[in-house]
């Protein structure tokens, strides 16, 4: 994994794509960027910092990466 957790995690947030990244392949089939507050059995998400040469395709609005990838090993 590109990035390494930061002791915290959150329950809700908009995502943005990266501008510039709006058709990259990861993201080209993605049904939806909002990410809507449940029961918070199943909808958390993980404060993580990238790693050093990592790539964010799509952060929250705090610049949290939710999607990201490096090309180190292949």
């Amino acid at each position: 994994m590109p990035v390494i957790y930061n002791d915290e995690y959150y329950y809700q947030a908009d995502w943005q794509i990266v501008s510039g990244y709006e058709a990259h392949p990861l993201i080209i089939n993605l049904v939806s960027t909002s990410f809507t507050q449940g029961d918070g059995s199943d909808d958390t998400y993980s404060d993580v910092v990238t790693k050093s040469g990592t790539t964010v395709v799509m952060e929250d609005n705090a610049g949290i990466a939710l999607l990201s990838y490096n090309t180190f090993h292949g």
